[in-house]
């Protein structure tokens, strides 16, 4: 049995939801841990997806500017949205961290799920 700082533990499952932090709980001493896993999981795949969505976003922004300026207020709106909706998931997922429990983050607990089951 592999005894663990507690604090270290929660320290690393709330950094995980802090951008590209979730790298140092995977890299940690306690990264066997089962909650630093699933927590360092979740982020990974936050970041990754948010990340993806303002990328889209500023590339359609970028290309259809010329055509349609209605779109780049769209786009505009799209990433304020994918913003806002990043915070949330990030306090959920740190709050969850805090309490010393898993929740699974709405939409990115269903994507890790089907990911694993694959």
């Amino acid at each position: 049995m592999n005894s663990y700082n507690h604090a270290n533990i929660k320290f690393l499952s709330v950094i995980a939801y802090l951008g590209p932090l979730f790298v140092v709980g995977k890299f940690s001493y306690e990264k066997e841990c089962d909650q630093v896993k699933f927590h360092c999981k979740q982020g990974e795949a936050l970041f990754y997806m948010m990340t993806t969505l303002v990328l889209v976003s500023i590339f359609l922004d970028f290309t259809f500017n010329f055509v349609l300026d209605s779109l780049s207020i769209i786009c505009f709106l799209f990433n304020i949205g994918v913003g806002v909706s990043w915070v949330i998931l990030a306090i959920m997922g740190a709050a969850s961290a805090l309490s010393g429990t898993r929740v699974r983050l709405p939409i990115i607990g269903a994507v890790l799920d089907k990911i694993n089951n694959k």
